[in-house]
């Protein structure tokens, strides 16, 4: 009898650009730029609101590799990840909550940054590479966004120290148009994998399809496309959002686009701390993943650099109907939560 040949599974795209993205963003964490070349491709297009735009891969080599102030740890941790798929393009999402801090002086000096990601991926015979690359810089803790006594939005100083980030263009705090203003890099109507891919080839689990429905979510108040909502909320939707009140599908619409207001101080990141899909219905609780948020309640330092400080958390029940994913309950709880150590 013949030797019998094994069957090679076909690759897993998903898990091989999630896997990429990852390296990237290890990348810049740690500085070691020459891993860049297995996952960008060269003539790559850059557009990071930090310093603009980058027309090749080394330059966004150079601008990513500077740092301004020595720094002895740093954690990039990736949060929100989106990934679709449609033959050998795919578009992908994520955001992710950063920290560098600098432990060897007298004084210990942080700054954490969150900011948003919206990349176009293309198959090669080397493996999936990042065709264009854009990031916005978001929130930050040197300034922090919150509200006064009449609860409008201010921004005061915080903790974070800019010495870590010098080189970089700061997050703009003015609203609207004006000379001199500078554009987001990521524009919703061409960059969100829903409106790019309009037949995907990856759908997911029923667990993977909830999560990813958060997301959307996140990313419609972010990026100010709140059309995305159409796909998220149950008809009967119900969402208590404190301060802003007790809503349904087109309360949360209202009141999400005039408390954002133009502002570009804003993302939200969520990962799942639980998730309980019975049949059609789902249980799940969101953890708020911003670092930026937790003051005045925790302040980071050489002690907490390496904890979970979860500033608030969302209570959500799911329905699935004709084979599509809502949220029928929709509840947001300010925290702290502290989780363990930072893996």
């Amino acid at each position: 009898m013949g030797e019998v040949k094994k069957v090679q599974p076909e690759r897993n795209d998903y898990a091989e650009i999630k896997q990429a993205f990852a390296k990237f963003i290890k990348a810049w964490e740690t500085g070691k730029m020459d891993e860049l070349d297995d996952v960008v491709a060269v003539d790559t297009y850059a557009n990071f609101s930090i310093f603009g735009e980058s027309c090749s891969r080394d330059l966004l080599k150079k601008n990513l590799k500077v740092r301004t102030r020595k720094t002895t740890y740093a954690r990039f941790m990736i949060n929100n990840y989106v990934c679709l798929i449609e033959g050998n393009r795919a578009q992908q999402t994520a955001g992710i909550a950063a920290l560098m801090s600098d432990s060897s002086g007298a004084e210990y000096a942080h700054y954490c940054f969150n900011g948003l990601f919206a990349n176009s991926w293309v198959k090669t015979e080397a493996g999936w590479k990042m065709q264009s690359i854009r990031f916005d810089l978001l929130t930050d803790d040197a300034n922090i966004l919150t509200r006064d006594e009449t609860g409008s939005f201010i921004t005061v100083k915080g903790t974070g120290d800019l010495s870590f980030a010098k080189n970089w263009e700061p997050i703009i705090d003015k609203n609207g148009f004006y000379f001199g203003t500078r554009l987001n890099a990521i524009c919703a109507e061409y960059d969100a994998p829903w409106y790019v891919i309009k037949n995907r080839d990856n759908i997911g689990t029923d667990e993977e399809q909830i999560e990813e429905l958060f997301y959307k979510y996140c990313f419609a108040i972010d990026t100010d496309s709140f059309g995305l909502f159409k796909d998220v909320w149950t008809d009967d939707v119900v969402a208590y959002l404190p301060p802003l009140g007790i809503h349904d599908k087109r309360g949360i619409t209202n009141v999400l686009k005039t408390n954002k207001s133009g502002s570009r101080r804003c993302l939200h990141m969520g990962r799942v701390k639980s998730m309980d899909v019975h049949g059609d219905t789902a249980d799940i609780v969101m953890y708020h993943m911003d670092n930026t948020m937790i003051n005045p309640h925790y302040t980071i330092s050489k002690e907490t650099e390496k904890l979970h400080i979860i500033g608030s958390r969302w209570r959500i029940q799911a329905r699935k109907a004709d084979g599509e994913w809502r949220f029928s309950k929709f509840f947001y709880e300010y925290g702290p939560f502290i989780e363990g150590e930072f893996k």
